[in-house]
């Protein structure tokens, strides 16, 4: 007769289960493995569980799920159970919940640059941009190479339209780590938030010629050539970003389209 198995192994044939049958989109078989496991406030099968539980009825019952086990929260154990509930807040626009979350998983962990980059994200979400802006010093500080906590700090402070020289400092210094659509977008970005517009032209056109399917470059190029009198050129990119699909300024590209067309007047 086999031995039985020991608690640890029937333990972590239970994590791999439920891990793979996550991975299959099978939620229902998942929270039923999960629900074997012999140690409930284990960190692996609650975050398990809680995607499970997330995707079958949303962040609401992941919180729940997790609320039942009794695990202890504040053990550092649960940071990745935590950032996941706070990305399902977050996801479903509850970003002040996520946040809260967020921040007091990194007072228990000031060492965590990831979760603070996270943090950052969710204080954007939020509204709370000036938090966000720290939230990215704090980031960079602990790892020096982070380039996309340098993007977006660089992003932030060009939007504010606080500080330019740091902002373009800060670009810089991410495309010098990191040479990808993104990094290069808010290049421009800042470029033209300094009124530089061939250079932010230039760094839109590479942001394109390294992803040519990027609506945002494609908007804020005709942001730069409408501000350098192109009008054509503006009107251009404005129809190439909207036919690129979705994305976060897509009305606003429409009535700089719209206010640029041949007809519409001035």
């Amino acid at each position: 007769m086999a031995e039985q198995r020991a608690g640890p192994e029937l333990g972590e044939a239970v994590v791999s289960l439920t891990s793979l049958l996550v991975s299959q989109e099978r939620y229902r078989e998942a929270l039923a493995f999960a629900a074997r496991h012999p140690e409930p406030t284990d960190p692996e099968i609650l975050l398990f569980g809680a995607r499970a539980a997330r995707a079958l009825a949303g962040p609401d019952a992941a919180a729940r799920l997790v609320q039942r086990s009794g695990a202890d929260l504040t053990d550092s154990r649960y940071t990745a159970v935590l950032r996941t509930l706070a990305r399902d807040l977050v996801d479903a626009g509850r970003s002040a919940e996520g946040a809260a979350l967020l921040e007091n998983a990194c007072a228990r962990a000031p060492k965590d640059a990831a979760l603070r980059y996270q943090l950052a994200g969710a204080l954007v979400a939020a509204g709370r941009k000036r938090e966000a802006q720290t939230a990215l010093r704090e980031v960079i500080a602990l790892d020096p190479d982070d380039a996309a906590a340098r993007n977006n700090l660089a992003w932030l402070l060009a939007e504010s339209g606080r500080d330019l020289d740091q902002a373009l400092a800060l670009a810089r210094e991410a495309r010098a780590l990191d040479e990808s659509a993104e990094v290069l977008d808010t290049l421009g970005w800042v470029r033209l938030r300094r009124g530089e517009l061939d250079r932010a032209e230039r760094a839109f056109r590479q942001a394109l010629a390294r992803n040519p399917v990027f609506p945002e470059a494609a908007y804020h190029l005709a942001l730069a050539l409408e501000r350098a009198g192109d009008t054509r050129g503006a009107r251009s990119a404005a129809e190439r970003a909207l036919a690129l699909g979705h994305f976060s300024d897509e009305a606003a590209a429409r009535r700089l389209r719209e206010r640029l067309a041949p007809d519409a007047g001035g």
